[in-house]
């Protein structure tokens, strides 16, 4: 087996993989839908803490995360 580090083409896979888990440990769906929306926006905003997102970001997300 080779490891190799994660590349930035490597999110969407990892990603998936990632969603899957929680999916199988039976997280709530309203976190996996908040996961799936931070996983996608740290690939685009190079890991920025969701704490240190801007205000509207952050509350955007979560009632995005809160919509059925």
């Amino acid at each position: 087996m080779n490891i190799i580090p994660a590349r930035p083409e490597h999110a969407d896979v990892l990603t998936g993989i990632t969603i899957s888990a929680k999916r199988h440990w039976d997280y709530p769906e309203a976190w996996i839908k908040i996961l799936n929306l931070l996983y996608g926006l740290q690939a685009a905003l190079l890991d920025i803490p969701f704490n240190e997102l801007p205000r509207d970001i952050r509350e955007q997300l979560r009632r995005e995360a809160e919509t059925p």
